[in-house]
């Protein structure tokens, strides 16, 4: 079953193609993005839309390929991707498969292509952050690391207080009042998080459960600061706390 508020970015230069891929993508359920067809476009489309998947003709536009998209999402985005291809040659292969697309899509392909194609990139996407994740020796796997200017700060997950979302940026804010900002979605930066630890009250903010003071029906209290909670995931807190 198609996981409906999954947001899908379609880059491909081909109307008719594109045209066929978002027919496809809203028959089965997913949100889709404006469709691009060049690099520019694409950023754009990623850093406003923030898909959590994007399927890419390596072939657009400009003198950028998908592959210099591709490079983009996997530097300054971490979210899975799936390359479209149909002939290209061998260097250009080789470029494609050296970022590690979550999955391929060969031209022509049907609906269940299409539906197989992003059920794998996500799976397979999911479990390369948890290989990650296990590779991390014991003494970081209770931390976050952010990179600030030159280096990579260790913070405690026991004292992040709460990530904030602004547009393709978030503030992760410590107990003792730290603020760092970082780049990324709050889907991503929620994967990292331990669940029975952190909790996401809004589409712009996750609070660390540990630091929760106080909660009503519109907000938590977390630390003497007020953070919304939405009527999406109330329901959820309340259930957790009455278990």
């Amino acid at each position: 079953m198609a996981n409906k508020a999954l947001k899908i970015g379609v880059v491909e230069d081909e109307g008719i193609i594109a045209e066929n891929i978002v027919a496809i993508l809203e028959l089965i359920g997913y949100k889709v993005g404006e469709v691009c067809d060049s690099y520019d476009e694409a950023i754009n489309m990623i850093n406003e839309f923030q898909p959590d998947l994007v399927i890419l003709d390596i072939h657009i536009k400009g003198e950028k390929s998908g592959i210099d998209v591709a490079k983009h999402i996997r530097e300054e985005q971490g979210i899975p991707f799936i390359f479209l291809t149909s002939h290209s040659d061998e260097g250009t292969l080789d470029k494609a498969k050296a970022l590690n697309p979550s999955a391929y899509l060969v031209k022509p392909f049907n609906k269940e292509d299409l539906k197989t194609s992003i059920e794998i990139a996500l799976y397979n996407h999911n479990l390369w952050k948890e290989t990650l994740a296990a590779q991390r020796p014991n003494a970081l796997k209770n931390s976050l690391f952010i990179k600030d200017k030159e280096k990579f700060y260790k913070v405690d997950f026991d004292d992040i207080m709460v990530l904030e979302s602004d547009h393709v940026y978030i503030d992760v804010t410590t107990i003792k009042g730290k603020k760092y900002t970082v780049r990324g979605s709050m889907e991503d930066y929620l994967a990292k998080l331990p669940a029975d630890m952190f909790f996401r009250t809004h589409r712009s903010f996750i609070v660390n459960l540990k630091h929760l003071t106080a909660v009503n029906h519109v907000k938590v209290e977390i630390a003497n600061r007020q953070i919304p909670i939405s009527r999406r995931y109330r329901e959820h807190l309340f259930k957790l706390m009455q278990t």
